[in-house]
């Protein structure tokens, strides 16, 4: 079994890279953050959630967190497109997925970025206030 060093799994070694599209509003309030956790085929999966979100929100800001291990630059600018027609800030968070490559998946539809789920706290914790 591979072992890592303990400061393997800071921040600056777990994100490969960070994109943010903001287009939030100036003075627009609080924001409610969301957290999504998708591989590359399921991006239009999850803009068709991030639309329900805002559609039934409208008059709330919105911060959506996308955890992915990869993504096309299509799919990157489609986000873009999406923060700027619903004036909403979107970071795709780019993860190392190698720690996780001995680690069961039990389910065929499953991809190893289901554990990147691990991480969020970690990478929210900056980002939220805390309760």
């Amino acid at each position: 079994m591979k072992t890592f060093e303990p400061g393997f799994f800071a921040l600056e070694n777990f994100i490969v890279k960070q994109e943010t599209f903001d287009a939030r509003e100036p003075h627009s309030g609080e924001p409610w953050h969301v957290a999504y956790n998708v591989n590359d085929p399921f991006f239009r999966i999850m803009g068709a959630s991030m639309v329900s979100v805002l559609e039934n929100n409208p008059d709330h800001p919105f911060v959506f967190h996308l955890f992915t291990d990869g993504y096309s630059r299509d799919n990157a600018e489609k986000i873009r497109q999406l923060a700027e027609k619903w004036h909403c800030r979107c970071t795709l968070y780019e993860l190392d997925m190698e720690p996780f490559q001995d680690f069961h998946v039990k389910v065929a539809r499953f991809s190893r970025i289901t554990y990147g789920r691990l991480y969020m706290a970690k990478v929210l914790k900056k980002e939220t206030e805390s309760l």
